[in-house]
């Protein structure tokens, strides 16, 4: 696999909103000092993984790794926490975390299914064709694929936006799949019946025909977020980065199948999902912070592999938050809630699925609209809400005075407002996640006539209760002043107080 190896010196060009490209996205990240490098040799066995999760840790203030010289692919270069911070995400979005929902909702909103042809474009060449391999010439073991985990089984693909057709539809799904590297063709892929991949291959096994896939790897980053949108399944995720950005998303048409890939990704496979074979994967360091289990599941078929003559490898540590791949996949799921609950709870003010990709979830209402049970049934709304009914198993209602992108915050909300005995609240037999350890399956995979097992939902409500014994709330939460703290803002820069805050 020759390849020109590249040597980063800032030589990429920086992007602005909306960004189109990976490396333009790098390029800004750099411009704004929020991208470092490491040019000492790494192992892309275990180190790689170690130090995205160190990054992950500090949360909102971590810096995107570039690795310039890997152990065993001298040839390659690989970024890891691209969009692991709250700064990153929103200039992805195009927004502010202010209006971040408000401006979502109105943009999605707009997107149908007989108008999102407009969203999206086919253009002809795509930037990652320079190379083109086709079956035995492709060995996917020469990408440096991280071995992420202690107990990993394998090397697994974390960044690989998954592609498949719903065959009655005709329409497209994007997707983030993990991939467990089986040999230099083919892959393990997690295929779950409740999720629109799983829908596809089963309506494909229906008519007995594999199912195409194509993986791009290293996409911009409005393409990762949005294909962690619950999209109708009408609608091809990648309409939504078109609405989002103002502008066409350019897609290239694969070679090998009618399926869509980012024009400028940097690596794409393309292949197929057999109906009838499957392999031993696993065990894999998943969202909860657990290992799965080793189970059989789909192969993954490698018959292209295409990419830039220079191509970087993208990979997101995956395992106990605070890590990339959690923080993106919430951000989608927390996006696709609001949507819902702006046409039908307008009570509801912010979604955060603070923990494990939802399975603990902060949804704030407005103080200003309260009135009694309010926080009950904003919680049974969440838990019942169709982007959520698979996930959210611990909810914290709280209302809008408090900071929910603050732990401190939620969690003196806890302590301040709730009594066990009356504000929490029980609902069990709830739909539950296969890779849940608390539950009867959990880490393991299920058999399609088993698509589901049950948890048990806690709704705790952690907002103000007003009434004879609320003496303590009526006088006031501890503050400053507000003309006080207002002149203290503006001249907080001034005083130079902000350059020690690292």
């Amino acid at each position: 696999m020759a390849r020109k190896h590249i040597k980063y010196q800032g030589g990429f060009e920086a992007e602005k909103f909306p960004y189109k490209s990976l490396r333009g996205f790098l390029g800004d990240m750099e411009e704004r000092k929020e991208l470092a490098h490491i040019i000492e040799e790494i192992d892309t066995r275990y180190e790689v993984g170690a130090i995205a999760r160190k990054v992950g840790m500090s949360f909102e203030r971590g810096p995107g790794i570039y690795y310039h010289n890997l152990k065993e692919f001298s040839d390659w270069t690989l970024v890891t926490n691209v969009i692991n911070t709250y700064s990153r995400l929103f200039r992805a979005l195009g927004t502010t975390k202010e209006k971040v929902f408000d401006d979502f909702t109105e943009k999605a909103e707009k997107i149908t299914s007989s108008n999102q042809d407009s969203y999206y474009e086919i253009v002809k060449d795509g930037d990652f064709e320079q190379i083109d391999l086709r079956d035995n010439d492709i060995d996917i073991t020469r990408l440096p694929i991280p071995l992420w985990s202690e107990s990993d089984g394998g090397r697994y693909i974390t960044t690989g936006l998954t592609m498949c057709l719903n065959p009655e539809t005709g329409r497209q799904n994007m997707s983030i799949t993990r991939l467990m590297v089986q040999g230099p063709r083919q892959t393990g892929i997690l295929i779950t019946p409740a999720q629109d991949i799983g829908k596809n291959y089963l309506a494909h096994k229906k008519k007995k025909k594999n199912m195409a896939l194509a993986i791009a790897i290293g996409a911009d980053p409005l393409m990762y977020i949005v294909s962690q949108i619950n999209a109708p399944r009408d609608i091809s995720e990648f309409s939504y980065w078109g609405a989002i950005a103002g502008e066409k998303a350019q897609m290239v048409k694969c070679k090998m199948s009618d399926l869509l890939v980012p024009k400028r990704a940097e690596i794409v496979l393309e292949g197929e999902v057999p109906i009838d074979e499957f392999h031993s994967e696993g065990p894999f360091g998943e969202f909860p912070g657990f290992y799965s289990g080793i189970r059989k599941l789909n192969v993954f078929k490698i018959h292209r592999l295409a990419m830039k003559e220079d191509a970087i490898y993208q990979g997101m540590a995956i395992g106990k938050d605070p890590n990339e791949a959690n923080f993106i996949t919430s951000w989608g799921t927390d996006l696709s809630v609001m949507k819902h609950a702006r046409r039908y709870f307008s009570e509801i003010t912010a979604v955060r699925s603070i923990s494990a990709v939802g399975l603990t979830t902060v949804v704030a209402i407005d103080h200003n609209k309260a009135y009694p049970g309010l926080s009950k049934q904003a919680g049974h709304f969440i838990w019942a809400c169709p982007q959520l009914a698979k996930a959210a198993k611990n909810i914290i209602v709280v209302d809008d005075t408090v900071d929910i992108y603050s732990e401190y915050d939620i969690l003196w909300a806890l302590g301040s407002y709730v009594q066990g005995n009356k504000d929490i609240s029980i609902v069990e037999g709830t739909p539950g996640v296969i890779i849940d350890p608390s539950e009867p399956w959990g880490m393991g995979y299920i058999e399609e006539d088993k698509t589901l097992q049950t948890t048990t939902t806690t709704i705790i409500d952690a907002t103000p209760k007003y009434g004879i014994f609320s003496e303590g709330y009526k006088r006031g939460i501890v503050d400053s002043p507000k003309e006080i703290k207002r002149k203290v803002e503006e001249k907080w820069s001034h005083w130079g107080i902000d350059k020690y805050f690292v």
